[in-house]
């Protein structure tokens, strides 16, 4: 069973214009009903920007920390298909700073992620090709 939490903040991120959030927000919501979200919204933004160059998902990781609620993604490449997310994950999850939960890997690990990260990336890789 997912561990569900009163407050949380939600990111949803599409990397093009002609995609929309509403299935990611549909996922996130129908597995977590009774949780009150706090949006954090990235339309038109590549999964390959920097993290220093995507304000709202820092703005989503700071919200998290400061009042203290998991931070929820539907997928580990909604935080980026750069290998970033491996040090993000080995410094704030890892170490308890940021709580994160990801929808479609709920039983996701600290030995997971790097290799998912690695894949995220290399899938990026051929889809901008």
């Amino acid at each position: 069973m997912i561990n569900q939490f009163d407050n949380a903040a939600a990111l949803v991120r599409v990397s093009t214009d002609k995609q929309d959030s509403d299935n990611q927000k549909f996922s996130i919501t129908k597995d977590f009903p009774e949780t009150n979200f706090t949006w954090f919204t990235e339309d038109d933004v590549s999964g390959g920007l920097p993290w220093d160059k995507r304000p709202v998902l820092q703005e989503a990781i700071k919200y998290a920390r400061k009042h203290k609620v998991p931070l929820v993604v539907y997928s580990l490449s909604r935080l980026g298909r750069i290998m970033e997310v491996a040090s993000f994950w080995e410094q704030y999850v890892k170490t308890g700073k940021v709580q994160v939960h990801v929808v479609d890997m709920p039983n996701i690990d600290n030995k997971m992620v790097g290799g998912i990260a690695w894949f995220n990336a290399m899938e990026r890789e051929v889809i901008s090709e």
